[in-house]
């Protein structure tokens, strides 16, 4: 009798695992399998991944959904945490890219002597009333960038031809004397505060250019590649489409979802993945042809970060936001699709990024991006 008495004594210290904590086991897991693919997927090819290639572009939702289980974990099977704990560990660098912690000052990196600024901007062809091209521009010259990579842009003679406030024109052309749009309804440009040499430009449909330009700084030459890849593919009803979706959960918009805009952002997805490999082949000739000189890529890539083509333009370079931005930042600010889809990538062997700042201003669809560089031995 006493041994049963003991044995059943031993059988009612145990920790119970009821039905409740099955059920968020089950899902925990399922939340870390779909955090982790997410995070990974950008490294197959969307060819190959199909669907599960958009991923990426839900990794904040997915990063957030794992923690209520951690929570849970905490109160109830403290062992269990080491299944979110674990994946965190195993995502350090896509959980440092998208929410990088440097507090460095970008003005008092611009006022290091040898300093290099570089700024990205959609600028939406400089769209919209007076007010709204008068923003973009008193947003351009208040980051006072060396150098400015324009997508979207228009010319000066455009911005004349719109009326636009005069003085902000003499003042934008008096801080950057060279000027350069591309000949194809101008898309990518550029405003520089020195010479510039324009190596190449290509474009491939109606949303893919890209452009090389030499121009100095650092001490030397360097090279700046600015591109405009593929558009997110989704038309005005699309977007509301996906406005509604994230208003409510009913059957014929998850049927829309499916039919509309899946397949849709999946060919840009898959041209995206084309085009990459193509800035990739740039910049590596580039590199090829004058292996110490600084190169920059920047532009509107139209994908998260650790999507394919994200990572394939990227290569071997760094993130400059990742190095030295601070926070969670997106750079679309319309119809809820909050990404950070502009970038500067930099060859980190040559140069270091100091500070990076994404812009505030919603005069055109897209915030700008701003990075200050030095040389290493600087």
């Amino acid at each position: 009798m006493k041994n049963v008495k003991k044995g059943k004594r031993k059988k009612s210290d145990k920790p119970q695992f009821g039905l409740i904590s099955k059920i968020l086991l089950t899902i925990n897991i399922l939340v870390v399998v779909l955090y982790l693919t997410a995070c990974y997927i950008g490294y197959v090819d969307p060819d190959s991944a199909s669907y599960l290639a958009l991923m990426p572009m839900a990794y904040p939702l997915f990063l957030i959904a794992t923690i209520p289980t951690l929570l849970f974990w905490v109160v109830k099977h403290r062992r269990l945490m080491l299944i979110t704990v674990c994946s965190w560990l195993a995502t350090i660098p896509q959980i440092c890219t998208f929410m990088p912690i440097h507090f460095n000052d970008i003005e008092q990196a611009q006022s290091k002597k040898g300093s290099y600024t570089l700024t990205t901007y959609n600028t939406l062809g400089f769209a919209g009333d007076k007010e709204t091209k008068n923003a973009i521009i008193d947003e351009i010259l208040e980051k006072n960038a060396d150098f400015v990579c324009i997508q979207e842009g228009t010319t000066i003679d455009d911005l004349r031809y719109w009326h636009t406030d005069p003085d902000r024109i003499a003042r934008l052309c008096a801080r950057y004397p060279y000027v350069h749009f591309s000949n194809k309804n101008h898309t990518l440009g550029c405003f520089s505060k020195r010479p510039i040499g324009i190596i190449m430009e290509q474009s491939i449909g109606n949303y893919f250019y890209v452009e090389a330009y030499k121009t100095s700084g650092l001490g030397g030459e360097i090279y700046i590649i600015n591109t405009h890849m593929e558009s997110i593919g989704l038309t005005v009803d699309d977007k509301r489409l996906y406005m509604d979706l994230t208003q409510t959960a009913k059957k014929e918009t998850l049927k829309g979802v499916r039919s509309h805009l899946l397949n849709k952002l999946l060919k840009a997805d898959r041209q995206r993945a084309v085009q990459a490999r193509l800035i990739k082949s740039i910049a590596d000739s580039l590199r090829t042809v004058s292996p110490h000189t600084p190169l920059f890529i920047c532009g509107d890539f139209n994908d998260p970060p650790y999507t394919y083509s994200y990572l394939t333009a990227k290569g071997n370079y760094s993130d400059a936001y990742t190095d030295a931005g601070v926070g969670y930042a997106h750079t679309y600010n319309r119809n809820r699709f909050y990404f950070r889809i502009d970038n500067i990538f930099y060859d980190d062997r040559l140069v270091e990024a100091e500070a990076c700042r994404v812009g505030t201003s919603k005069a055109s669809d897209h915030h700008s991006v701003t990075a200050t560089f030095n040389n290493h031995n600087k």
